[in-house]
């Protein structure tokens, strides 16, 4: 399976596994990368994505958190 190389909002929010007005929150505040724009389609990067994504830090869950954590 190819992951594509470009994201529309709704495919960007989802590929980083949250909500569209969060999403788009994120662009606002320059936490997550501006769109690239061709021609009228606006679209994010996937490496824009990843970089956004490996920069969250990591939740060190307490013991009773990993039931939640593994659902």
């Amino acid at each position: 399976v190819l992951l594509p190389r470009a994201f529309k909002a709704a495919q960007a929010a989802e590929y980083l596994a949250m909500g569209v007005s969060k999403f788009y929150e994120l662009v606002n505040e320059g936490r997550i990368s501006p769109p690239r724009a061709a021609d009228g389609l606006v679209t994010w990067d996937i490496k824009d994505l990843d970089a956004y994504y490996d920069g969250i830090p990591y939740r060190r869950p307490k013991a009773k958190d990993w039931g939640d954590v593994a659902a």
